[in-house]
């Protein structure tokens, strides 16, 4: 295959994706409105959106994983790529310390203070942003894992692609490096 027919196929899947998501999207929220009722609803949306941005705390470093690491790799230096991932994992969790930090200041002192926010709904919205701010802190340091992943199977759409067309490689070589 050429590098034309992999950028078409990698476009065409991602929009795909793209058509999938927004589909479900548009499936399921009436479907949740109803079963959540849309107080409860609108509470979940506030807390998941105030959720999104600390994504934007990986400031690239996903792609640095994966650029080194597969540089490592096809140089058959296992103790560097292993250097690598210990040091991302280092800096992941570093970062999900910084987002838990962020999550707190938020529970204590902008949930409380959020407008238009009925009393009752207070302590539900501090309970939910802690549990979406604790897999948002655990899930930086597990980001480095699923970047080792990447850098012997490809994205997501590269692996489905090699799934589909029979040509997949042994999950065990991203675990024995």
């Amino acid at each position: 295959m050429n590098a034309s027919w992999n950028l078409l196929t990698g476009t065409a899947t991602k929009y795909a994706l793209l058509a999938v998501n927004i589909g479900l999207g548009m499936f399921l929220m009436p479907f949740t409105v109803r079963h959540l009722g849309t107080s409860e609803y609108g509470l979940w949306m506030l807390v998941a959106s105030m959720t999104y941005y600390f994504q934007l705390l990986d400031l690239g470093y996903g792609s640095g994983i994966v650029r080194h690491v597969a540089d490592a790799d096809a140089r058959q230096d296992i103790d560097l790529a292993n250097r690598i991932l210990s040091t991302f994992v280092v800096v992941y969790s570093a970062i999900g310390v910084v987002a838990a930090s962020g999550v707190a200041v938020i529970i204590v002192w902008a949930i409380p203070r959020f407008p238009n926010l009925p009393a009752g709904e207070t302590s539900r919205a501090q309970l939910l942003l802690a549990l979406l701010g604790l897999r948002i802190a655990v899930g930086f340091p597990m980001t480095a894992a699923s970047r080792a992943t990447a850098r012997t199977h490809g994205p997501p759409d590269a692996r489905f692609r090699r799934c589909a067309s029979g040509h997949h490689h042994s999950a065990a070589r991203s675990f024995a490096t």
